[in-house]
């Protein structure tokens, strides 16, 4: 049988099943953006400001250079002292400088070899005034500035164009690294944002599942009510709920009280039209009695059945109610002993006394005492009752050795006032009232062959823990025994 309260209910597949899970989801994603735009700012910011030093790198090394520049004695442009760097003398080491001017040649650094830079990126650099990107010696980029310089000579001052260079791969190696370790610090900190957010989820959704845990009590029939201290969130519908609990037992009290009315209303009536009739047979009236007779049979059966309709609560109410099987058939099995034939019967109950239905207590015992009387008035010697728990599931079987019923005869005994004999007693309304009880709790009976031969009455009905039911008979649980009867 399935649980309680899941009827009807629809899961949306996945992770959206879960609230939990779509705020995760969603942290998850808005961590992700987060940090990914925050480390591509990051690297952009580094960049910028590698590229801003090495500006001012480059100004400076232009200032030695331009520093070092003189004219020799044959006019030549040359530099008075070596500028330092030994990257200079290495052939392609990323570091550059060129001194040319129209018409006179040009001195290059050594690290140029058999390169030059192009007099179009020279002639850019000069217009820019700033360090630019340009083309540089075997596919590199090259970082360039250029400038304009005088010299004073001899013969008159003389102006060159200064061009220093650095290879731009150092800012994209040093980007690239600066990267990588700034990756492996967001990794680190949108783990810890995660964990941080999981924390602050379940602590959030912490009086949810306290809710949860206790409606699920309350399903199960450990409570009656949700208690506890909730926040000012939850609180309300906590209130509510328990409120709509408190409505719903109120409605069901109501509707048995007018039930009790409406019985004790009709008795009276139906008490004068009996004697009537039994006047009428004694006068001789003997087929207006037999009339009567029936239509008050028709009535009584009537009154009767929905009398137990209006008494019934159902799975959906009853969801909060725990009945202990033990004690419900020990208390019907002492009642059916002292009706007729019953105490001459040896009555056998193995019920474990942990057994516990999720079931109200009345309904219980409706479908319980139409059956047990019903086997009180076939059974030639022994009724045995029997409780099993499988899954979550009890079945109760009531097992006679009477007659029994032909199988193709036991629909038929089941709807109202049918009857298997005219020699017991009876409306033929037990059978029907307890299809009526087991249908509101969205199961049913089955008639069967008792191994004795006799009728096994069977249904199956969902149990519950054996946890401090919130509805439990007052009466001490009994050992799994035989009842015998008492002595005369």
């Amino acid at each position: 049988m399935g649980e309680a309260g899941t009827a009807g209910q629809k899961r949306s597949p996945g992770w959206r099943s879960s609230v939990r899970l779509r705020l995760m989801v969603l942290a998850a994603l808005t961590v992700a953006a987060t940090l990914t735009v925050a480390g591509i700012l990051l690297v952009v910011a580094f960049e910028r400001h590698l590229e801003r030093r090495l500006g001012l790198e480059l100004d400076t090394r232009w200032t030695q250079l331009a520093a070092a520049l003189t004219i020799d004695g044959s006019g030549a442009a040359r530099l008075s002292h070596d500028p330092g760097d030994p990257r200079y003398d290495q052939p392609y080491s990323g570091i550059y400088y060129e001194i040319g001017s129209p018409g006179r040649g040009e001195v290059r650094s050594r690290s140029l070899w058999d390169a030059e830079l192009a007099q179009t990126a020279i002639d850019a650099a000069v217009a820019a005034g700033e360090p630019i990107e340009v083309d540089g010696p075997n596919g590199s980029v090259l970082y360039l500035l250029s400038k304009p310089v005088s010299v004073a000579h001899a013969s008159g001052e003389r102006s060159y164009t200064l061009s220093v260079a650095i290879d731009h791969a150092e800012i994209e190696t040093l980007a690239s690294e600066f990267a990588a370790d700034v990756r492996n610090a967001l990794i680190a900190i949108a783990l810890v944002l995660l964990a941080g957010t999981w924390a602050q989820i379940s602590l959030g959704l912490g009086p949810l599942a306290t809710l949860r845990r206790e409606l699920d009590l309350i399903r199960r029939g450990a409570k009656e009510r949700m208690e506890g201290t909730f926040p000012d969130e939850v609180g309300p519908l906590v209130s509510d709920l328990n409120s709509l609990l408190d409505r719903q037992d109120d409605l069901i009290r109501k509707a048995r009280e007018r039930a009790g009315t409406l019985a004790h209303g009709l008795k009276t009536p139906l008490t004068i039209i009996q004697a009537e009739a039994r006047r009428l047979q004694r006068s001789g009236a003997t087929e207006a009695a037999k009339t009567l007779r029936d239509q008050v049979a028709a009535m009584n059966g009537h009154v009767e059945r929905e009398l137990s309709r209006a008494r019934l609560q159902g799975k959906a109410v009853a969801a909060g109610h725990a009945t202990a099987v033990a004690d419900t058939v020990g208390r019907i099995v002492a009642l059916e002993r002292r009706m007729p034939r019953g105490g001459e019967l040896d009555w056998i109950m193995e019920v474990d006394p942990r057994l516990r239905v999720r079931m109200d207590a009345d309904d219980f015992g409706e479908v319980l005492g139409n059956l047990l009387d019903n086997a009180r008035k076939w059974a030639t010697g022994t009724v045995r009752i029997t409780a099993t728990e499988t899954d979550g599931t009890v079945s109760l079987s009531v097992d006679d050795d009477g007659p029994g019923i032909p199988a193709d005869m036991r629909l038929a005994m089941m709807e109202r006032g049918a009857k298997a004999g005219a020699e017991v007693e009876g409306s033929g309304l037990g059978l029907a009232i307890v299809t009526d009880v087991l249908e509101a709790y969205e199961t049913g009976l089955h008639l069967e062959t008792a191994p004795s031969g006799g009728l096994r009455a069977r249904f199956e009905i969902e149990g519950c823990a054996a946890s401090t039911p919130a509805t439990e008979a007052a009466m001490p649980v009994r050992e799994p025994t035989a009842i015998r009867p008492a002595a005369e």
